[in-house]
């Protein structure tokens, strides 16, 4: 139903296709987001929800690696800063290797943090 509707919108033909996503280790735009919330619901304690969220998602078997940087005024901290977490392997450089990438921005009561994140899956 939903095709027919967007057809008659933009008088194109549209295929929509639905792709579920059963845990957080599936991708890092479903992580950064999460771990958005989780800042979040904490009041900026980057380092918490992070230690949290990382419990969950750290025995996939289809994970290699994972890198986390947080950005702002991260725990009441009176200027922003920088804090990042790494587990395991996580080629940057590599072309070949596949490596999902996502951003997302928590808004707290301190100000905005940034929190990115990489995630290395085996091939």
């Amino acid at each position: 139903h939903l095709e027919k509707y967007i057809k008659v919108i933009t008088n194109k033909n549209v295929k929509v296709s639905l792709h579920s996503e059963s845990g957080l280790g599936d991708g890092a735009s479903m992580f950064s987001k999460y771990l958005a919330s989780e800042v979040e619901k904490f009041n900026g304690n980057f380092k918490r929800a992070l230690r949290e969220s990382l419990k969950e998602i750290k025995n996939n078997a289809k994970i290699k690696g994972i890198r986390v940087n947080g950005c702002g005024r991260l725990g009441k901290a009176p200027m922003a800063k920088t804090e990042w977490f790494k587990y395991g392997q996580i080629p940057l450089n590599e072309i070949s290797a596949f490596v999902d990438y996502a951003s997302s921005t928590a808004n707290t009561k301190y100000g905005c943090v940034g929190i990115k994140v990489w995630i290395y899956f085996y091939n």
